[in-house]
């Protein structure tokens, strides 16, 4: 049923000064339409809550990602240091390529 019947059917009440009716039925529209007034700002409510804890939820997420990522930089730049080090000590022993196997000369 659109407006418009709606409306009509209305007029055809009150025309038969039926009022008792008339009100019964405006009545009745203005609690649906209070009753649906009230569901969708209970939904949007309901929607809001969710989207800011899904907003927070991927915030911290996203937060714990930079931190991973930071730690990982960290670590890579101790691992090239190291390298670096390991690369610049000199070799201090010049006997360190002679095998434990290897035979001593006799006198």
């Amino acid at each position: 049923m659109n407006n418009n019947e709606l409306m009509n059917l209305l007029t055809i009440i009150s025309k038969n000064n039926n009022e008792k009716k008339y009100l019964i039925i405006m009545g009745a529209i203005a609690g649906l339409a209070l009753t649906g007034c009230c569901f969708l700002y209970i939904q949007n409510k309901k929607i809001n809550k969710s989207y800011s804890e899904f907003k927070k939820e991927q915030s911290t997420d996203n937060a714990q990602r930079l931190i991973d990522k930071a730690k990982i930089c960290r670590l890579n730049d101790t691992i090239s240091q190291l390298k670096a080090e390991k690369e610049i000590k000199p070799d201090t022993n010049p006997d360190n390529n002679t095998s434990a196997t290897q035979e001593t000369p006799t006198a």
